[in-house]
């Protein structure tokens, strides 16, 4: 399932932002009511690969997707789920660092030899 982020118009003249990963739903943030910025989210906008500023070219849905960008990690850290692959490969990389034994023999951590490395 992909991960994406879609607007809803709550109120007249206010757009809410929320991310839908793995079915679950989290709130982003409120901003005021733009037609560009709800043409571009409305349907879904997938973010597993990150931003694409190249495919926008009005400067409310540039703004919007940086307060996305502020957002998401906000929401990574708060509930500890991985949204963006820049996120997840530093996941996958800092577990496989901890459990390479190569790695723990030069910091002491399980010394086969008995004296520290």
């Amino acid at each position: 399932m992909k991960t994406f982020i879609y607007c809803k118009t709550e109120k007249k003249g206010e757009q809410t932002f929320y991310l839908n990963h793995y079915g679950k739903t989290y709130y982003l943030f409120t901003q005021a009511y733009r037609v560009s910025v709800r043409d571009r989210f409305q349907t879904g906008y997938i973010i597993d690969n990150g931003y694409h500023y190249s495919s926008t070219h009005g400067v409310a849905v540039r703004k919007t997707l940086d307060k996305i960008k502020q957002a998401i990690p906000y929401i990574e850290k708060e509930f500890n789920i991985c949204v963006l692959r820049k996120t997840k490969k530093k996941e996958r990389d800092n577990y496989t660092r901890k459990t390479d034994r190569r790695y723990s023999r030069v910091f002491g951590y399980e010394s086969d030899y008995g004296f520290g490395y």
